[in-house]
């Protein structure tokens, strides 16, 4: 069995998708799956993680000459990819398809599941994913053009790293003094909230508290930061981390 996971990372996108999307497809191969990821080639793309994981990285070929291309348009080069790689079923996680994109898949394959972040958007798959705390009577979840729709819906079913699960046993000291603050505006940052929050954090002269800093893999703005903030003495830099859950675990905020 073969699934493929169509999914982007960029500067722009950031890279959420991607990691949660590698994180239940390693799930996934430990239990005998094959899984290939199907992506573009974007500005500060990630798919470089997908290949250290072990995992087979296919490109689309959209011709799109920098401009966006229609949901149609990806759907056929999707689609040409997953029969390439004899995939049964796949796995969508990306804002930008939608509707017209699943329509246009699922006649194809065996199975489809979406993995949302929203609940005003309308999906035809079998099984739809939404993480968050939602209102419990979305009707996007239960209904769509087609029919009923399997839904898995809530924290509970959150696609987080094993790592996480293993702090589980660390009970936090509630109202326990600040010591160490850790920092984490995603995987690219573009606006650059990073420098904005360090700033207000020095400017506060916390004193002895120290402040970890994580760079995401598609921050832009690596370089500024560290010429910035470098030689601060209260403040530690990260990069390239396979999982935040140890600098969280001992981080009071």
């Amino acid at each position: 069995m073969t699934f493929a996971f169509r999914v982007d990372s960029s500067t722009r996108m950031g890279t959420g998708h991607l990691i949660r999307c590698l994180t239940l497809a390693k799930q996934l191969r430990s239990r005998g799956v094959e899984v290939i990821f199907l992506c573009q080639h974007l500005e500060g793309d990630t798919t470089a993680l997908v290949e250290q994981a072990g995992f087979a990285v296919m490109f689309l070929n959209l011709g799109t000459d920098g401009h966006a291309a229609s949901e149609n348009r990806d759907a056929i080069e999707s689609l040409r990819l997953i029969h390439e790689c004899s995939a049964s079923r796949v796995v969508l996680d990306h804002y930008a398809l939608s509707l017209e994109w699943e329509n246009l898949v699922s006649q194809h394959i065996e199975s489809l599941m979406v993995i949302d972040d929203f609940t005003d958007r309308r999906h035809q798959c079998d099984l739809l994913l939404n993480q968050n705390l939602v209102p419990p009577r979305a009707s996007s979840f239960s209904v769509s053009p087609h029919g009923a729709i399997r839904a898995l819906i809530g924290p509970k079913f959150a696609l987080l790293q094993h790592e996480y699960a293993a702090t589980r046993s660390i009970q936090p000291v509630e109202n326990s003094p600040i010591n160490r603050i850790s920092v984490f505006m995603g995987g690219s940052d573009p606006e650059n909230v990073t420098e904005l929050v360090l700033r207000s954090l020095v400017n506060m002269e916390l004193g002895n508290i120290a402040i970890e800093v994580v760079i995401g893999a598609a921050n832009p703005h690596h370089a500024q930061l560290l010429s910035l903030f470098g030689d601060h003495d209260s403040i530690i830099f990260h990069t390239d981390l396979t999982s935040l859950a140890p600098l969280l675990t001992k981080s009071d905020l």
